[in-house]
């Protein structure tokens, strides 16, 4: 579940420092059961650090490895928004044209 402006504020963000997405669905069968204990998620060592591409490739691999996942690269479409990225100008458009289309057949 996720908030569209939170989605939107996280790609800005992301288009806004020049970082790469990259989009990993995971199979999970806990999103919709109720958690009966906290859940904690730690950011993988050196992630932060700025060390580059490398280590976010080793970090989702390594995610990969221990859930169930599908791997579906730089986000085209996202929540039914299409997703275009200018890596030189650090900008994003975001278009829900498609949503709207659907919404007013």
């Amino acid at each position: 579940m996720v908030h569209l402006e939170s989605l939107r504020m996280t790609v800005t963000v992301a288009a806004h420092l020049g970082l790469h997405m990259w989009q990993v669905d995971f199979v999970s069968t806990f999103l919709n059961s109720e958690l009966t204990h906290t859940v904690y998620m730690r950011v993988p060592p050196g992630f932060w650090g700025g060390e580059g591409k490398e280590e976010a490739e080793v970090a989702k691999r390594e995610l990969m490895d221990r859930f169930e996942a599908k791997d579906l690269g730089e986000p085209e479409h996202l929540l039914g928004m299409r997703i275009k990225c200018n890596e030189a100008t650090q900008s994003v458009h975001l278009s829900q044209c498609t949503y709207l289309k659907r919404i007013l057949k």
